[in-house]
């Protein structure tokens, strides 16, 4: 018997919050390279690079955290995709927030370098 699939990785993030938490966690990574995590639980989503974590609104579905580079989170920050909510979802290894997307790789080199973490199996199809 097959394990049940996990649920999707699918969050609609309010854009004024997300923005906010954004702009925090740049002001504290400054241009250090690094990953963060993002996770989600009571209705927030929490982008945790190192020792910093902000919030931001959000409603859906996000099983495990998962791990972005530094440069993803300053990127967002500088220019975020159009629209209220912002979508962000996982699907065929890429990370979107609305149109815009990160390939999985930015990740992969995460679990490589510490192990399989949060992602169910250790690695996300």
């Amino acid at each position: 018997m097959m394990p049940p699939p996990e649920p999707p990785y699918e969050l609609e993030v309010s854009r004024a919050d997300l923005a906010q938490a954004l702009k925090f966690v740049v002001r504290a990574i400054g241009k250090r390279p690094g990953d963060a995590s993002l996770s989600f639980q009571d209705g927030s989503l929490s982008i945790e690079p190192a020792n910093t974590m902000a919030d931001a609104t959000a409603r859906g579905t996000w099983p495990h955290p998962i791990f972005v580079s530094a440069s993803w989170i300053r990127g967002m920050a500088k220019v975020l995709p159009a629209g209220d909510p912002i979508h962000l979802r996982v699907d065929a290894g890429r990370l979107y927030a609305n149109r815009y997307s990160q390939p999985w790789s930015a990740w992969e080199k995460w679990i490589r370098h510490r192990g399989p973490l949060a992602l169910g199996s250790g690695v996300l199809r």
